[in-house]
């Protein structure tokens, strides 16, 4: 699917069941049943960085969305999290962040806090600099964070959230092996009433 129809189908679960609830779906995938997978990444143009320090490379990184570097420093001094990166060998920019949490998340799609064992990590959002956009980084760091977490033996099971009002998200982590184990709806405050007010509405003006 591409892009322009993706953006227009979560627009259109936004203005309609997107007002009322908030779905998700909690996934699960077992590295013991994982093959590492050839990554297509161009080794020569990117370098592969797993760090859980601050790097100075993340301000430009997040140039154009400022709010994400507090947002990193603070994961950063948590000691929770770890940032994996593909950065650019020729320019030495930071060209694409996927974020792991170790320990425990809050997570907002599910509306409940998750916690992990030692031997499981959760993956979380990712950014790709607008520059880079295009360039299937993102499609790149799904099998190299798995094929590290493979090879770093550490972890047993990585766990993430793919939001109802985007399917198009579920293809490739289903072909990686992710399983689905959690589905979880939020009816917002007020929702409710509001929906059977809206739907009263309609009525009125189809009998009238």
């Amino acid at each position: 699917m591409n892009e322009k129809i993706a953006n227009q189908l979560s627009r259109i679960y936004y203005y309609t069941l997107g007002r009322f609830i908030d779905a998700a779906c909690l996934y699960k995938l077992d590295l013991k049943e994982y093959q590492i997978k050839p990554c297509t990444i161009n080794r020569d143009q990117y370098e592969f960085i797993v760090t859980d320090q601050y790097l100075a490379g993340l301000e430009d990184h997040y140039n154009e969305a400022k709010h994400k570097i507090e947002q990193a420093k603070e994961k950063f001094e948590s000691g929770n999290y770890i940032c994996l990166i593909y950065l650019n060998r020729q320019n030495q920019e930071i060209a694409y962040t996927r974020w792991l949490c170790k320990n425990e998340f809050y997570s907002s799609a599910l509306h409940q806090m998750l916690y992990f064992n030692e031997d499981e990590i959760f993956t979380l959002d990712s950014y790709t600099k607008p520059s880079y956009r295009g360039h299937y980084l993102h499609r790149d760091m799904n099998i190299e964070m798995l094929n590290w977490l493979k090879s770093n033996q550490e972890y047993r099971y990585v766990y993430m959230v793919i939001k109802w009002f985007m399917p198009y998200l579920e293809k490739y982590p289903k072909l990686l092996g992710y399983k689905k184990i959690k589905t979880k709806v939020h009816y917002n405050k007020g929702s409710i009433p509001e929906f059977f007010k809206l739907i009263a509405t309609k009525i009125k003006k189809a009998l009238s």
